[in-house]
C-alpha cells in the first residue's frame, strides 16, 4: 500500500521560514541557509498563487449563468 505524502500548507512554509530566520541570525552557519530560505519563499508564492487561482475558478463555477 502506497502512502500519500502529507500536504504541506502555507502555514507550514511560514513556520519553516520563521525557524530558518532565527537560524540565519543566530547560527555561525546561518549564511549557508539562504538558498533554503529562498526556496521556501518561492514555494510560498506558488502556494498562494495556486490558492488564488482555485478560488477564482470556484467563484466562476458558482456564479449564476
Amino acid at each position: 500500500m502506497t502512502r500519500r505524502p502529507a500536504k504541506v500548507t502555507a502555514e507550514d512554509i511560514r513556520q519553516a521560514m520563521a525557524a530558518l530566520a532565527v537560524m540565519i541570525d543566530e547560527e555561525p552557519f546561518g549564511d549557508e541557509l539562504w538558498p533554503l530560505f529562498d526556496r521556501l519563499e518561492r514555494e510560498l508564492a506558488l502556494t498562494a498563487g495556486r490558492q488564488d487561482r482555485l478560488a477564482a475558478a470556484r467563484a466562476f463555477a458558482s456564479a449564476p449563468a
